[in-house]
């Protein structure tokens, strides 16, 4: 039985792809750059908001990058649940995974200040053991430090834990932390790019998750 079923953010349990690439236009708009459309935004996202932003302005320059990052903020600040929205079914699966006695805890590349405050409006009544984002002292996923230190200080091993996300670097990280992992169709990326990762369990709708956790 799982004990501790960790999901990632951003095309797992929350649709935010809309808010982040109104956020990332946005920016890209203020210094005259070439926007993009919503679909490319999936394949930009995943490895955290300056990779995203680095993605999306085809540049390597670091100054405008880091421009760019700043007016990202600044939108996003305000705008982070604007169309964001919970997947349909999710809130049902969490609730009964923490009824029958699975934690349910959240681990996300994007910046830490921003995970809570998606969670509180997406699942205000949903118990999470502990969720975290990007935090500046760790590497983020698919380096697995900061997810196995929180799983360790929740008193679990890897072994009791299933790892859930929607990307290749979701993929990574269970890998990379020795933990089973599950990918889920209904996020940003293909059935192909999870399989090909390796993913133990692929679910085609949240209800599926009952059958792996």
């Amino acid at each position: 039985m799982v004990k501790l079923c960790i999901f990632d953010l951003d095309g797992t349990i929350a649709d935010t792809i809309e808010d982040l690439a109104d956020a990332t236009n946005y920016a890209l708009s203020n210094h005259g750059m070439l926007t993009h459309d919503v679909e490319k935004y999936k394949y930009f996202v995943g490895n955290g908001i300056p990779k995203l932003i680095e993605r999306a302005s085809l540049s390597d320059d670091d100054k405008l990058n880091a421009m760019l990052l700043d007016d990202f903020k600044k939108y996003y600040n305000t705008h982070l649940t604007d169309k964001t929205k919970a997947y349909t079914g999710m809130s049902e699966v969490l609730h009964k995974l923490i009824d029958r006695g699975t934690q349910c805890a959240v681990m996300s590349n994007k910046a830490d200040e921003f995970v809570g405050i998606i969670l509180q409006k997406l699942y205000p009544d949903v118990n999470f053991l502990w969720y975290s984002g990007k935090r500046e002292s760790y590497p983020p996923k698919p380096d697995p430090t900061l997810l196995l230190k929180l799983i360790n200080d929740s008193g679990y091993n890897v072994e009791d834990c299933l790892y859930v996300g929607d990307s290749n670097v979701d993929i990574q990280t269970a890998k990379n932390a020795g933990i089973k992992s599950c990918g889920v169709l209904w996020g940003f990326r293909t059935k192909d790019e999870l399989v090909g990762e390796g993913a133990e369990y692929i679910a085609k709708a949240p209800q599926d998750l009952l059958r792996y956790c």
